[in-house]
């Protein structure tokens, strides 16, 4: 995968040629850097309260399923 220092990535997921990436940062900040890349398809899609609090706990090491369940 490219170099993506110029973002502030949490989270990658890979699944054949699909990359998805958690991202923190403004949304027109986060388009002009993926732009620079010439993706085939790119959307943005804000994170809900809930998915928010998974990604940031799973950052710092928890596992999300123990503490829900």
């Amino acid at each position: 995968m490219a170099d993506l220092k110029e973002l502030d990535v949490v989270k990658v997921e890979e699944r054949g040629s699909l990359c998805t990436l958690t991202v923190r940062g403004k949304r027109e900040e986060v388009e002009a850097a993926m732009e620079s890349y010439h993706p085939i398809f790119a959307e943005i899609i804000p994170l809900t309260l809930e998915e928010i609090f998974i990604s940031e706990t799973e950052v710092v090491g928890y596992d999300i399923k123990k503490l829900v369940l």
